[in-house]
């Protein structure tokens, strides 16, 4: 638990092995959800996506043309396809390179201070962006439960029409989880 709670905000050390027994992801619990961002990300007809932090659990693999980027080398490696490895507030791409930017599950591994930033970051690699946020976080890290509420506002100032899914069910056990999708 220590090892969490120490390497929360840098996921290099903390997925150095992969995930730590002690925690998980969303789209690792629930294929449903991993399908409804795939699905979410195929509706807006992407020939070039980039999905930022796919984990073990890529949404995205064998859609279109996908690009993968990790910070955490053990995730890239069973991936198919372009593998990037590198930090999103330094992607080595132009901006709008990508029609759709994915995202999951990301932001709590983001200092809150940097989440603004970080939204922004990954909004200004494609047109569109699919991000998925469970805010829970860990109990045992302060600052890793990323609110919802701010992100479609910050989506919106960078110019995105917005549109927000919640999932009730996770919502009703006391996990709130959205999936904002924005347009260009």
């Amino acid at each position: 638990m220590n090892e969490i709670h120490t390497h929360w905000f840098d996921p290099v050390t903390l997925y150095r092995d992969g995930y730590p027994d002690e925690i998980t992801s969303a789209l690792r619990v629930s294929p449903l959800l991993r399908d409804v961002v795939r699905e979410e990300t195929a509706a807006l007809a992407p020939e070039l996506v980039l999905e930022i932090g796919p984990g073990d659990m890529p949404a995205c693999a064998g859609l279109a043309k996908v690009v993968f980027l990790d910070v955490a080398q053990v995730f890239l490696r069973s991936l198919d396809g372009l593998r990037v490895r590198a930090d999103l507030m330094h992607a080595p791409f132009e901006p709008g390179t990508f029609d759709v930017v994915v995202v999951s599950d990301v932001l709590t591994h983001v200092r809150p201070a940097r989440r603004r930033d970080a939204v922004a970051a990954m909004a200004a690699l494609g047109r569109h962006l699919v991000l998925f946020n469970p805010e829970m976080g860990t109990e045992t890290v302060a600052g890793s439960k990323v609110v919802s509420h701010p992100i479609p506002e910050i989506l919106r100032g960078l110019g995105f029409t917005v549109t927000v899914r919640e999932f009730m069910a996770f919502a009703q056990a006391g996990h709130r989880m959205m999936l904002f999708t924005a347009r260009r």
